[in-house]
């Protein structure tokens, strides 16, 4: 929010199609996007993915056959350009494609980011009904 404590809307416009279906292992693509949000400049950013194939994946909520995807998205926002990295494992065996995993690595170049700025994380599913 801005500092004036008023909502900020946000859209995002994708530039191209992105993943082809269907994906064989090994098969990457790329999508292009742009950020606007407010009256304010919008923030391209690139995605390049890859399905890397199907693996078997434990996590809290159980074990599951995997579709793996690894992606690197770049964004350059205020001279500072974040480059993260990310891995994605969704439930090959459910028609809405649930998220098991998500383990992502960020790095930055450029000027530098704010203190406390976000250089990893890992989700994970705990449980589901």
């Amino acid at each position: 929010m801005p500092a004036s404590g008023a909502a900020i809307s946000c859209a995002l416009t994708q530039g191209n199609p992105g993943a082809p279906s269907p994906l064989r292992a090994g098969q990457g693509w790329t999508v292009n996007y742009t950020e606007t949000c407010g009256s304010g400049a919008g923030t391209a950013f690139v995605q390049s993915g890859t399905f890397a194939g199907i693996e078997t994946l434990t996590v809290a909520a159980g074990t599951f056959s995997a579709f793996k995807f690894t992606s690197v998205i770049t964004r350059t926002v205020n001279g500072t350009t974040r480059t993260e990295t990310v891995s994605r494992w969704s439930d090959a065996n459910s028609a809405a494609s649930r998220t098991l995993k998500l383990a992502s690595t960020l790095s930055y170049s450029g000027a530098a980011p704010a203190a406390g700025a976000l250089v990893s994380t890992t989700l994970e599913l705990q449980s589901y009904k």
